[in-house]
């Protein structure tokens, strides 16, 4: 009698931690693999912007609960005082919460975007920030650069935006390219 009680015990632990693996197995293989990051050529969506206005549109994802978003700021301050006055480049920020106080946030950090979005569902399925994406006219994403940006990755994001605006850009070697 008690042999049969231990196993039948046994049996039920056996079954539900099968269930459970189970369960947790099948929501890790149905998640998007790309893991919230951006994928380049997808189109975030119309999302009431003009995408065609600016032959660069610069997409900056935040949170206003992200401290690597605080920090960043003065970095993302640089790059939009670099090309506030070109007219073929367009600011975008998006935030996975309410529009409002999305603005709310930009004007804590002082960043001066004026198409602000939110709730916005992007559509790889995450909200990775902070994240600067570059997209075309089409709002397709060109190129990407995620989490707390140095000094060296913002060179980076302006050799990619003057590369893809068509202009010169320096190489390692101080030589100029085309």
């Amino acid at each position: 009698m008690r042999k049969a009680f231990s196993l039948g015990v046994d049996f039920l632990v056996a079954s539900v931690a099968g269930v459970f693996l189970w369960s947790f197995a099948s929501q890790k293989l149905s998640r998007p693999s790309s893991r919230g990051e951006p994928v380049v050529g997808t189109s975030i969506g119309d999302l009431g912007i003009d995408w065609q206005r600016a032959h660069v549109n610069l997409v900056f994802l935040l949170n206003r609960d992200c401290k690597f978003c605080t920090l960043t700021a003065p970095l993302y301050q640089r790059i939009i005082s670099q090309y506030r006055s070109r007219s073929d480049v367009e600011f975008v920020a998006l935030f996975p919460h309410e529009a409002r106080s999305g603005r709310t946030y930009l004007e804590n950090v002082a960043l001066d975007i004026q198409h602000v979005r939110g709730p916005v569902v992007l559509p790889w399925g995450g909200y990775l920030t902070p994240t600067l994406l570059l997209c075309d006219r089409d709002g397709r994403v060109k190129r990407f650069w995620k989490g707390s940006l140095t000094e060296a990755v913002k060179q980076d994001i302006v050799r990619g935006i003057d590369a893809y605006l068509g202009e010169a850009v320096p190489n390692s070697a101080g030589a100029t390219s085309h």
